[in-house]
């Protein structure tokens, strides 16, 4: 099972605290949606807490297979956003 937003992000901020070097987080985000926050993407939580997506990540795969569905999402949490690696869509993960 995965986190939402708000428990991804305070996951991240412990991991920071016990160790200032880390510079990668690995997080899974449950029933978020891919959508578009400001001038970048974000994964968006049914409470309305969002992670943003690294600048240069392509969200175009991401709403394919969520289309528009919530949708767990495994990958990368740094300072600069989140880079998602894996998607689950009928129970079948999907490499991004």
């Amino acid at each position: 099972s995965g986190s939402t937003a708000h428990q991804a992000l305070a996951s991240y901020v412990e991991s920071v605290a016990a160790d200032p070097w880390n510079e990668r987080w690995p997080l899974v985000l449950q029933d978020v949606r891919p959508a578009r926050y400001g001038e970048s993407w974000a994964l968006v939580d049914a409470e309305g807490d969002a992670l943003e997506l690294l600048p240069g990540v392509d969200p175009w795969k991401l709403l394919a297979v969520s289309a528009g569905d919530p949708i767990t999402v495994a990958g990368e949490w740094n300072r600069a956003g989140f880079r998602p690696m894996t998607c689950w869509h009928d129970d079948r993960p999907v490499i991004l």
